[in-house]
């Protein structure tokens, strides 16, 4: 009986950014990022040795890690290769709060508690009888409110004993290199300015993704803007490797009096292939992607669909 109800991992949660969504206002963040470290029992040690490496060679002089003690981005990019080395595998959500639609987020607890749960949800699908610790986060009465949310949606029982809680990350290295890794997913949805780094450090990331674990809102599981996460997601197609670069601009040529969402796809492609935005060290992002950024371009719903018909008449 005791093996079944053992916790065979531990998760550690930790957001970047904030859940305001007066975007107008200084200081208040375009993305939200949830990441959560998981690491297997058994490499719990040498996982926190290896962060605890981490925070010695970078962090001296810091009370603890945390992304916005980093500085540059290529001093990020050297923190980042220090904590891949450790063995743990990754989930990371990304908000992108220019998209998101009505009422109902616009307060700040029921944001957090909305993206924290489905989290959490998608944490329980994966591993039967995880320890999960979040990063303490506004105050003993939310955490208090979200801990008994949480159990009533997802409740313990004989052979599921599961734990939650809420932890100063000053006392778990594990959450402070989850912070360090929402940080860095936060960087790399920035576009202005962009990471120079940014490739490098998906790549990193991606090795420890959990398959199917990285999510966007709103929409679908999609990479986030600017690269790919995950190369195990990718699938690459044949007619954007032969034809895109070659044809897109030409194409754009002829099609600069046709209806303008048209003309807006079309420019938008030609664009992203002209700068080789969509090539990451010699492979080709998912077309999905692709439509991804096109959304972003025409404010409207773009399926993997059309564009992959859409690239055909190149």
């Amino acid at each position: 009986m005791g093996a079944l109800m053992s916790a065979e991992w531990s998760v550690y949660v930790d957001e970047s950014g904030n859940d305001g969504m007066d975007l107008g206002q200084e200081g208040v963040s375009d993305y939200y990022i949830l990441a959560a470290v998981a690491v297997r029992s058994s490499d719990l040690p040498r996982t926190e040795q290896s962060f605890g490496r981490t925070k010695e060679s970078y962090f001296q002089q810091a009370p603890e890690m945390k992304s916005q003690y980093v500085g540059n981005d290529g001093r990020r990019l050297e923190i980042t290769a220090s904590l891949a080395q450790a063995s743990f595998e990754l989930h990371a959500y990304a908000i992108d709060k220019r998209r998101l639609r009505g009422n109902g987020l616009a307060y700040p607890k029921s944001f957090a508690k909305y993206f924290l749960q489905d989290l959490i949800s998608e944490l329980l699908r994966r591993y039967e009888s995880p320890v999960v610790r979040c990063d303490r986060m506004k105050g003993p009465e939310f955490e208090e409110e979200m801990t008994r949310f949480i159990y009533r949606r997802h409740p313990r029982y004989l052979l599921r004993q599961w734990t939650f809680d809420f932890v100063d990350s000053r006392a778990s290295v594990c959450i402070q290199a989850a912070d360090l890794i929402a940080g860095t997913v936060h960087r790399c949805c920035q576009r202005f300015p962009a990471a120079p780094e940014q490739d490098q450090l998906l790549q990193l990331l991606g090795k420890h993704l959990a398959r199917g674990a990285y999510r966007s809102f709103p929409g679908s599981t999609r990479d986030p803007p600017g690269g790919v996460l995950d190369d195990r997601m990718q699938r690459h197609d044949p007619q954007l490797e032969m034809k895109a670069l070659s044809d897109a601009e030409a194409y754009v040529q002829r099609t600069r009096t046709t209806e303008p969402a048209e003309a807006v796809l079309a420019e938008c492609v030609a664009e992203l292939l002209k700068h080789n935005a969509l090539h990451t060290s010699g492979s080709w992002v998912p077309t999905r992607h692709l439509a991804a950024l096109c959304e972003e371009v025409l404010e409207e719903e773009v399926s993997p669909r059309k564009v992959r018909s859409f690239i055909g008449r190149l």
